[in-house]
């Protein structure tokens, strides 16, 4: 499956959002969706609430379908 988003970028924003977490001293899940919303990526911290998962997903969904663009663009 193509999801548009080079897996490179996947880790990297998956590991920004991951630092800013643990700078922030929170446990989290990280959902990455492509533009047509199709998860391309997932973390959940230990510790992170289990119900968090499905939020994290479906928020990122959401964002993808009112064209938040959170994933700074390539130079």
């Amino acid at each position: 499956m193509n999801t548009g988003l080079p897996a490179d970028r996947i880790a990297q924003a998956t590991g920004a959002a991951r630092k800013a977490a643990e700078e922030l001293g929170v446990r989290v899940a990280i959902a990455i969706v492509d533009t047509g919303g199709n998860l391309a990526g997932f973390l959940r911290l230990p510790g992170a609430f289990l119900a968090s998962s499905g939020l994290a997903i479906d928020k990122a969904w959401t964002a993808a379908s009112v064209k938040m663009n959170r994933l700074p663009q390539a130079a």
